[in-house]
């Protein structure tokens, strides 16, 4: 019976925090060769312990003499309380030296937290992913308890057991499982058992693939087999792959290094999202670039005044010429720019000035895709600045947003939204509030924002709202936005003189609390329509992920951004169907489909068919099978069923003698003409309806009634 001596650190907990807790606190410890404890229950039957900033002691004891050093240490606990925990320090009191210490730093709710042991120890430990396929035959599952054993040539995990809290090894699944132990090196044979539960304990395995590393090893057992249940089975000769390490490129000499600064006019609307780049011309008329300057985010701000480094590794003259150009993406992209100005340094030190400073003054608008150039002027040099023209702004929108009168429904956290009209014209994102410059969507608060945009909207559907979370109180509890479209912006006067903002204003109803890092909705429901997404993952070993995918869907009429498409269980298995119904607004006809996903996995898709449940409408995004890596992939829409979507009318029977029939009559073609045909392709049509006309008056005629 081996003693063991904790000691707990309960945290400071922060501000408004109260830390401490008088719940029931449990611990399991998991030993190096994966062996686990029985639940400890730390006992506090005075409820003294646990205080905020206190250090309480305890003692357990253990019968497992082959129980060796400490690897991972699971907390939880039983209360509404939350409980800050620092740290838990354990000692063997037969070797007080030897101590174990897990730093958690975290506030402990519902659920379970675990760490792992500080120090070396955690360095050698491997995370082995683990997909378990299950045969697809009649009685293939089984209900018993399924254990894994690893061998290597460093040794091995011992039997760990196979359980993620769902409904594994049913026929034909696909199981995904996590284990953490010590590197077991070259993996050389698995080890599977499955307990004895009666009735359905035999189980047929199909396949085991492991997966760990960077870059990443993949060890794949063809199991085929039938285990019973109290029994065990060993596999053998596993297939092997493993990716091919990135090699890092040797850096080239930078012959010439300059900085400098990027100044974006005080105008309003003047700053970009857009993605930004520069080309840079010497003397000699030689060009290099393009350079990125900016990819979308924050930078180049109206008033801001950014800094920028340029590396060359190209032989260059002297500066001369600046050219700038940006792709014109996001909502704010038209770009007022000021000046640009740049020094050469030594590339030694890259503080030693190398000539004087160049200024390339622009004090312009430059739109999207039209590149303006510039000729460098000695800094101090005048030059008279342009006097440039407002963007053409075809938008403008005045309204209020009002936060629900209750204790803590204000925030303090980034705002932003997006506006829809009814046909899928978007505005946006719009910053509604920044956290660092503003006091607004206090508790009860009514708020006026004012949107320009230089994109054309007919009418106000919707409106898309989130936040970020920053701020101490980040949850916002959102009432209502209410906005009109207007010719101009009013003046503050008009606003509170003529009662600007209770007439003629389009309310968009929200009445709940909006959590951090969600797109909230406030579309009327009876605008929504089910859509059923099926995707098709490429059959093959390895082909399937464990990362979280996400799609964004893309019509005429709008697009979902991109939302996590999840199934209870594991989803996007090798060769495997999985469906989802999603209710979204009326995306209209669908054109294109965007997918992005987290993590390494190379997920290799087959196809995606999304259907409209309303009316039947299918599009097809096929994929070939092709790799779906981190970077986003864009596939095109085909419509392959057009559902309800066709032609009805009547056929009209002649008023000749004799002219009907009683025989069956089969139309096997429909004709669609465009809402915008052109008067040959109406004519045409209206050709074909004639001939099928006089084809069905013949069949009659030969029927004499």
């Amino acid at each position: 019976m081996t003693e063991y001596r904790v000691s707990i650190k309960t945290g400071s907990g922060g501000f408004l925090s109260f830390a401490g807790t008088d719940d029931k606190i449990f611990c399991r410890l998991t030993d190096i060769h994966g062996r686990v404890t029985p639940k400890i229950w730390l006992k506090d039957d005075d409820k003294t312990s646990f205080e905020k900033n206190s250090v309480d002691n305890f003692r357990f004891f253990y019968d497992n003499a082959e129980f060796g050093d400490l690897l991972k240490c699971q907390v939880w606990k039983e209360g509404s309380d939350d409980w800050n925990l620092g740290t838990m320090l354990f000692t063997r009191k037969s070797n007080p030296e030897a101590s174990f210490n897990f730093t958690f730093n975290e506030t402990i709710m519902q659920k379970m937290v675990e760490r792992f042991v500080d120090g070396t120890t955690a360095n050698k430990i491997i995370s082995y992913k683990i997909a378990v396929k299950t045969a697809n035959v009649n009685g293939a599952g089984t209900d018993g308890d399924v254990t894994l054993n690893i061998i290597g040539s460093n040794g091995q995990t011992l039997p760990r057991e196979l359980d993620n809290f769902k409904n594994n090894f049913e026929a034909g699944d696909t199981d995904k499982f996590e284990i953490k132990a010590l590197n077991v090196g070259k993996i050389e044979k698995i080890v599977l058992s499955v307990a004895d539960k009666g009735i359905k304990s035999d189980w047929t395995c199909e396949s085991v693939t492991i997966r760990f590393g960077d870059p990443e090893e993949r060890y794949f057992f063809s199991v085929n087999s039938v285990i019973k249940g109290g029994n065990s089975y060993e596999v053998f000769n596993p297939t092997y792959e493993k990716d091919e390490p990135v090699k890092p490129k040797k850096p080239l000499p930078v012959l010439h290094f300059f900085r400098g600064t990027v100044e974006t006019s005080n105008k309003s609307m003047g700053g970009t999202d857009a993605n930004v780049t520069i080309h840079l011309g010497d003397k000699n008329g030689k060009l290099i670039g393009p350079i990125k300057l900016k990819e979308s985010g924050s930078a180049l701000e109206k008033g801001a005044k950014d800094p920028i480094e340029i590396s060359l590794i190209e032989p260059f003259a002297e500066l001369n010429t600046l050219q700038v150009q940006h792709d014109g993406k996001g909502v704010g992209s038209d770009w007022h720019l000021s000046q640009i100005t740049l020094t050469e340094f030594s590339v030694l030190d890259k503080k030693t000035p190398v000539g004087e400073p160049k200024v390339f003054i622009f004090n312009e608008w430059i739109k999207a895709n039209n590149p303006s150039t510039k000729t460098a002027a000695v800094k101090g040099e005048p030059e008279e600045p342009e006097d440039p023209a407002t963007p053409d702004y075809k938008t403008f929108l005045v309204g209020k947003v009002t936060t629900a009168d209750k204790y803590f429904s204000g925030t303090d956290a980034d705002v932003q939204m997006f506006v829809t009209d009814s046909n899928g014209v978007l505005i946006g994102p719009v910053d509604l509030k920044d956290a660092q410059k503003s006091k607004t969507m206090e508790r009860g608060s009514v708020d006026i924002v004012m949107i320009q945009s230089t994109v054309e909207i007919t009418d106000l559907h919707k409106v898309q709202v989130k936040h970020n979370g920053s701020g101490a109180f980040s949850n916002w509890g959102l009432k209502t936005i209410e906005l009109k479209k207007v010719k101009k912006f009013p003046t503050k006067e008009e606003i509170l003189v003529k009662n600007y903002l209770n007439t003629g204003m389009k309310v968009f109803n929200f009445n709940k609390s909006l959590e951090a890092g969600r797109w909230y909705d406030s579309g009327d429901d009876a605008d929504r329509v089910d859509y059923e997404v099926v995707v098709q993952t490429a059959k093959g070993v390895f082909s399937g992920t464990f990362d979280k995918v996400q799609f964004n869907i893309i019509g005429d009429k709008g697009k979902t951004l991109f939302q996590t498409y999840d199934n209870i269980g594991s989803d996007q298995n090798a060769g495997g169907t999985d469906k989802y119904t999603k209710r979204l607004i009326d995306l209209g006809n669908l054109q294109k489909l965007v997918i992005k996903k987290s993590g390494n996995d190379t997920w290799k898709l087959d196809n995606i068919k999304i259907t409209n449940k309303k009316n039947d409408h299918q599009w097809l995004f096929d994929n070939n099978g092709q790799e779906v890596k981190k970077q986003e992939v864009e596939i095109p829409a085909e419509q392959i069923k057009f559902g309800k979507n066709r032609i009805e009318g009547e056929v009209y029977t002649s008023d000749f003698q004799n002219a009907g029939t009683d025989a069956t009559v089969q139309c096997s073609k429909y004709w669609r003409v465009r809402a915008r045909a052109s008067a040959g392709e109406r004519e045409r049509a209206a050709r074909s309806l004639a001939r099928l006309e006089i084809l069905v008056a013949l069949a009659r005629s030969s029927k004499i009634k």
